[in-house]
């Protein structure tokens, strides 16, 4: 069970809990009068160095959110050196070369335009804070930043205790000395908005994952991902989790009122457009989200992976060519994709496609969510009901348990339970999910899983809940509310 609380990090959140969402409304109006000299349209594709060092995992993901933070462009994360790059003239490779010399760091880099030869710009030994400014003025002139944005602090000792710690997306990153090693940072720093950043994300990550996390975690979440905004507005990472969390607890409003802020600031961040597709296809805003993912495609040049607006417009062709594409650019069937690739051909009716899908793309199932959903499938089409319809009720209880809602899940689910034939249970679990915030319309009205509740009075009185919850934030949503 986690530790209860002390008494100074209740009144720390009670303290962040007075900045409300909604007064980032007028910090972020504010930012997006200050000017720029980036000329927008331009991706920038982040490499790490080819000599790896123990901070280089930090310091790309705080160079990335500063570049994202201050400039018109896409940014995109490039996993490694030899990752695809596009050869247009509007895309640049920018990779690090830093060194560190006892509290200094050296942040030299080189850059590229399109197919063209490296230039390498030398850094110079200073405190990491002032080395971080330094890179950003060094930047060729076409995609040159300017901005008083407080993402580090300025203690050079508490700026390598951020560069060292692990970006949120690693395993390191749950650990309990991470969350103490972060709270000791913001305490000394409260200037700092990239740890705040951290700390949010950290603590969303114990919500999601952990059926035992008391309801001040989720406070600590919110509270301080928006701390996080009001340091630095728009500040990707912070928004697109505080909004992927709001959307997660069924709070679609909220998340969209978030995203739509943040993408007028930063309109060209790749992470909030893909924030934006999950959040409004959730909401039932379907050409919202279709905007956003091909919008998304056409900045970073990376289409492919799971993209669950695709499947919710009927168009299984183009799901189907993304997977195939994201698979193809990482050389990887991990258990999302087998999953969603049977998934795909079963909705069409091919049983035997479905099979064939599951059994050519991997042998065995992780614990992880979807490994357990793909096992159950897999279960289910060769025909080991009894088998397959256990590891189901086990995975909803393992769901529910959890407390964070995701009424998308809960709905594949609901449709899992329908065809195993448990139309009770399955018309509770898509009650569950429309309550929980998945209002897509479309969906509860096309999906043929669930086909054989459709009918029931019960399922008639919840379509008629979502038509109306989602007529209201279609009204408030449109393409212009995040100036596409």
């Amino acid at each position: 069970m986690p530790s209860t609380p002390s008494e100074s990090t209740l009144s720390r959140r009670a303290l962040l809990g007075s900045l409300g969402v909604a007064g980032l409304v007028g910090a972020g109006l504010l930012w997006m009068q200050r000017p720029s000299r980036w000329r927008e349209g331009f991706s920038i594709h982040l490499m790490p160095s080819d000599a790896p060092t123990n901070f280089l995992p930090g310091l790309l993901w705080v160079t990335q959110s500063h570049l994202e933070t201050l400039a018109p462009a896409c940014v995109i994360r490039s996993p490694h050196p030899d990752w695809p790059f596009p050869t247009s003239q509007r895309a640049f490779q920018l990779q690090l070369l830093p060194s560190r010399q006892g509290d200094l760091l050296c942040l030299g880099f080189r850059w590229r335009r399109g197919g063209k030869a490296w230039q390498e710009v030398a850094g110079t030994p200073t405190p990491p804070t002032e080395a971080m400014e330094n890179f950003l003025k060094a930047l060729p002139e076409t995609f040159g930043t300017d901005s008083q944005a407080r993402l580090l602090p300025r203690s050079p000792g508490l700026a390598w205790e951020l560069l060292e710690l692990p970006p949120i997306w690693t395993r390191l990153s749950h650990s309990p000395e991470f969350r103490s090693r972060l709270e000791r940072l913001v305490a000394q720093a409260p200037e700092c908005a990239l740890g705040w950043c951290l700390l949010g994300c950290a603590a969303y990550q114990e919500v999601v994952t952990k059926p035992d996390w008391i309801p001040e975690e989720r406070a600590l979440a919110e509270d301080s991902l928006t701390r996080a905004l009001s340091l630095a507005p728009g500040l990707p990472f912070a928004a697109g989790d505080l909004a992927q969390m709001m959307s997660d607890f069924g709070k679609n409003g909220s998340a969209l009122e978030i995203l739509a802020q943040a993408i007028r600031i930063h309109a060209h961040s790749g992470l909030l457009l893909q924030r934006i597709a999950y959040s409004a296809r959730n909401a039932g805003l379907l050409s919202v989200a279709k905007y956003a993912v091909l919008k998304h495609d056409t900045q970073t040049g990376h289409e492919g992976g799971i993209e669950n607006t695709f499947l919710y417009l009927g168009d299984f062709k183009r799901f189907e060519n993304w997977i195939l594409t994201g698979v193809k650019r990482t050389q990887t069937w991990n258990p999302p994709l087998r999953f969603y690739m049977s998934y795909s051909a079963l909705l069409q009716g091919d049983r035997v496609e479905a099979l064939r899908r599951l059994r050519e793309t991997g042998n065995g199932w992780s614990q992880a969510r979807f490994g357990q959903i793909g096992f159950v499938l897999m279960t289910f089409l060769e025909g080991r009901m009894e088998e397959s319809l256990e590891a189901l009720e086990r995975l909803v209880q393992q769901h529910l348990a959890l407390r964070t809602p995701d009424g998308e899940f809960i709905l594949k689910l609901a449709e899992l339970m329908a065809l195993h034939g448990k139309e009770g249970r399955a018309l509770d679990l898509a009650v569950r999910a429309s309550s929980h915030g998945f209002l897509c319309v479309q969906w509860y009205e096309q999906s043929p899983f669930l086909a054989t509740i459709r009918a029931y009075p019960r399922f008639q009185a919840m379509l008629d809940g979502v038509r109306e919850r989602q007529a209201l934030l279609a009204e408030r949503f449109s393409l212009s509310a995040f100036g596409f």
